[in-house]
């Protein structure tokens, strides 16, 4: 330090503390596509762990999964923590939840199983959908029942619904407005700043390392690589689109989107749109047709957009639309 210009210490302060910012804004609001609980918090230095290696090129095989699922809203839970036991109870082996609700296991050899699932706010297994196979959305729906993995590893898909603790007022009634408009309106602001400080950041710490060779610019530079490399595979790196009311502009909560390939008519994804109004459907580049089912009050759903071409952009649909 006494070796590097005083200017010099003051822009490495000046970008350590928008480091600071950045990394908290990513870790509070990016690596998790719902809101952290405190009993949560340690799940963040894995979903960092795997998040890195994704940046690096180094992925996990992927081996049997399911989806873990609001029951009412159809809305993916992420994080849960799902716990795969024998049926005595012993922990055989657990997953969190990706930003899609998914989870997977491997390797796991042949015997009996049980699945339980743990999130706060939600109780498992659901008594909502007890007895259904499936809903407007997942089908072969799993309630804790024991079930077999055969030799070679194959299970049966298991999606996951589970029942909040207090009921979605905002669905209920069907008026997500001004409530879905503010978290609308704060996820975007949010997302320009972290991303925005991160590249000025990044920039900035290779200036001052590129003038200064000091080491302490180097280890902050070398932080803005992790926190770059993090942000480049998580949420926020994802291109959204919004579905909104036609009439009022009110995001439109809770909407089922579904997709399908031109020509062939074969469902390739289903996704819903958060409380406001904001989906992504990762795809590889193609023609493909979009339909969007509508959430009543009521609890069913009315189609209100119908083969209708949508584009891919970079890998993702994310087109905004209203109904």
């Amino acid at each position: 330090w006494l070796a590097v210009p005083s200017n010099a210490i003051f822009a490495a302060i000046v970008i350590s503390a928008l480091f600071l910012v950045a990394a908290l804004i990513t870790l509070a609001s990016g690596l998790f596509a719902g809101p952290l609980a405190v009993s949560e918090l340690s799940l963040v230095i894995g979903r960092i762990g795997r998040l890195f290696l994704a940046g690096l090129g180094i992925k996990k095989r992927s081996g049997w999964w399911g989806v873990v699922y609001d029951s009412m809203t159809k809305v993916p839970l992420d994080p849960a923590r799902v716990i795969l036991t024998s049926p005595e109870g012993v922990t055989i082996a657990s997953a969190i939840t990706d930003f899609e609700g998914r989870f997977h296991f491997r390797g796991i050899a042949p015997g009996n199983y049980m699945i339980s699932v743990q999130k706060p706010g939600y109780h498992f297994p659901s008594e909502k959908l007890t007895g259904r196979d499936r809903d407007e959305v997942y089908e072969s729906l799993y309630f804790g029942e024991s079930f077999t993995v055969a030799p070679g590893g194959i299970v049966t898909l298991r999606n996951i619904p589970m029942d909040p603790e207090y009921p979605h007022t905002e669905v209920l009634m069907g008026k997500p407005s001004r409530l879905a408009e503010f978290h609308a309106g704060i996820d975007s602001s949010v997302a320009a700043f972290a991303g925005l400080a991160t590249n000025i950041g990044l920039l900035a710490a290779a200036l001052v390392l590129i003038a200064t060779h000091a080491i302490t610019a180097a280890i902050i530079f070398g932080m803005y690589c992790v926190l770059f490399l993090v942000r480049q595979n998580s949420l926020w790196a994802h291109p959204f689109g919004y579905v909104r009311d036609a009439n009022t502009g009110e995001p439109v909560s809770y909407a089922v989107i579904r997709v399908s390939g031109v020509g062939t008519g074969e469902a390739v994804a289903e996704r819903v749109t958060d409380l406001s109004g904001k989906y992504h459907v990762p795809l590889p580049s193609g023609r493909y047709m979009i339909r969007v089912d509508r959430r009543m009050p009521d609890g069913t759903y009315v189609a209100v957009v119908n083969g209708v071409e949508v584009p891919t952009s970079n890998r993702y649909i994310a087109s905004d639309l209203a109904v």
